[in-house]
């Protein structure tokens, strides 16, 4: 199972560097695939996610792993 990141052991600037990371995965257009470039995708449903759906996702899996 992977580990999660603990926030207590990293600095504010590396959260930040996280948090931008996610911000630009989380609002890439659903058409990044298409287009080429980085996206954020789940399979095996084979699905481009972003916003609100991307959070959910990712939300889920975490549950399901931390649960395990």
């Amino acid at each position: 199972m992977p580990s999660l990141i603990k926030v207590e052991d990293f600095s504010v600037a590396e959260l930040i560097v996280y948090a931008k990371r996610y911000a630009f995965l989380r609002e890439r257009n659903l058409d990044a695939i298409a287009q080429g470039g980085i996206f954020a995708g789940q399979t095996p449903e084979n699905l481009v996610l972003s916003g609100d759906e991307l959070d959910a996702a990712i939300d889920a899996a975490i549950a399901r792993e931390t649960s395990q």
